[in-house]
């Protein structure tokens, strides 16, 4: 057996480098990679008796991810964590650049066709490569799907409304800070699910993202882009349509009576049956009320259109409505199906901060607030989100804001339409005309349990 071609013979540190390294006497890595570097090379474990190696970069390879901390790697020398020839989770978190993940084993029933599940229809994808560069200042630190809302990643609630649909089979399209997202999902046994990560080095437009899945899907699959926040209506109703029309395309939508909002997005155009005829990319013109969502149900006749779709000569990248188009021009049926109530693109702070506090009236106000939280007695926090273990050294008000994990607020002024993060506070102030009818939690000493219990004196 092949010992790991990616792990160095280094003493203080495994580089992760794709070159043959000197094997032990049972073919184990001779070094146990300790902590994995930040160069595009991905750590990679011998393969084990009974699976199929896997090439990549001319080595001959099977990954496995360990059961170590955050930022272990993938090992099975002894004292990794693993047992023999076993897996551990998934790899939570690793080098910033990363190839693509896949596992030949999650569990018994799962060796013989690695990421699927018999009987089971769908698969489920998202596409969570993007850098959010107008969520500045803080997404270059914080992936967009992994932003909070209401103390849940956004990516959690897509998730969950994957299982709702009983999809068990999810990929993941990994890009900025991708081991980020790892590390919260994990291989999604915490979800009931099995989650499989594939990278996108290059950001060339959505219809480019969802190619890189071809490989690793092998049936229909609902696709979810990443950085949109849903209120779904009925997603089974996807389903329903794409089964009547026999295959092909449905694309979520919804009836929108702002303008603007649709030529951010995009419409499209039907015929007297109801198939779309025409998929029109930020339109100039609203003609009917119909905005795309970012929602899909594709079957694989999509990967053959993104083929033969050519890049744009404004973006200079593939979209995945001229994809589309190319489906609906070969003759493949595509409909429309009204699943979702309502949708949030989380494109700046502003829209952050406006989604937190719609879903903040939906939230018990025990949900609001997160654990291992220090204020001051004479704290007062209104109509706000605030993360675990956060800390608020004086006597302040806090409205209209979101706190994230982690953050000390040692200022003596008020946060009014704020996002604040560990590394910087972020001025809504644009919305201050954004209003809600009702305060979501009233934080004191005096007025709430929640704050003498879970929240401790500074």
């Amino acid at each position: 057996m092949a010992a790991c071609g990616s792990l160095a013979a280094s003493r203080n540190r495994c580089t992760c480098r794709s070159r043959p390294s000197p094997a032990s006497s049972d073919g184990r890595s001779s070094r146990a990679c300790l902590r994995c570097c930040r160069s595009p090379w991905w750590c990679r474990c011998p393969a084990s008796p009974g699976s199929a190696a896997r090439t990549w970069r001319g080595h001959s390879t099977s990954p496995r991810w360990a059961r170590r901390s955050v930022w272990d790697t993938c090992s099975l020398r002894p004292g990794s964590g693993s047992s023999t020839f076993d897996w551990g989770p998934a790899c939570r978190g690793c080098c910033l650049e990363m190839p693509v993940l896949t596992s030949n084993h999650w569990n018994e029933e799962q060796q013989a066709r690695p990421g699927t599940f018999d009987g089971e229809p769908l698969v489920g994808a998202i596409l969570a490569a993007g850098r959010g560069s107008r969520m500045e200042p803080f997404g270059e630190r914080f992936p967009k799907p992994i932003l909070p809302i209401c103390n849940k990643p956004l990516i959690v609630y897509q998730i969950e409304l994957m299982r709702s649909l009983g999809i068990r089979d999810i990929v993941v399209l990994l890009g900025h800070r991708g081991f980020e997202i790892a590390k919260i999902l994990g291989d999604g046994r915490q979800f009931g699910a099995h989650i499989r990560y594939v990278e996108q080095l290059d950001l060339l437009g959505i219809a480019h993202a969802v190619g890189r899945l071809e490989p690793f899907v092998d049936r229909p699959f609902v696709l979810f882009l990443g950085d949109i926040f849903f209120i779904p209506n009925d997603l089974s109703l996807m389903w329903t349509v794409f089964q009547d029309q026999g295959g092909g395309a449905v694309l979520a939508t919804k009836r929108e009576s702002d303008p603007a909002l649709i030529r951010k997005n995009f419409t499209v155009t039907l015929s007297p049956d109801g198939f779309v005829t025409r998929v029109m990319e930020k339109p100039r013109h609203a003609t009917n009320g119909l905005k795309g969502v970012g929602l899909y149900l594709f079957d694989l006749t999509i990967f053959d259109a993104i083929r033969r779709t050519p890049r744009t000569a404004m973006r200079n990248e593939y979209e995945i409505t001229d994809a589309i188009q190319v489906m609906i021009d070969d003759g493949h049926p595509v409909r429309i199906a009204n699943a979702i109530e309502d949708d949030v693109n989380l494109t700046t702070a502003s829209d952050l901060l406006a989604i937190n506090l719609q879903r903040a009236r939906h939230t018990s106000a025990g949900e609001l607030i997160g654990p291992d939280c220090r204020f001051h007695p004479d704290v007062q926090i209104v109509d706000s989100v605030i993360g675990r273990d956060v800390w608020v050294e004086h006597g302040i008000s806090i409205r209209r804001s979101v706190v994230f994990d982690g953050a000390r607020i040692r200022g003596k002024g008020p946060i009014v339409n704020a996002i604040v993060t560990p590394d910087v506070t972020v001025d809504c102030s644009q919305m201050a005309d954004f209003h809600i009818e009702e305060p979501v939690a009233v934080v004191t000493r005096a007025s709430s349990r929640r704050a003498a219990a879970a929240a401790r004196p500074v």
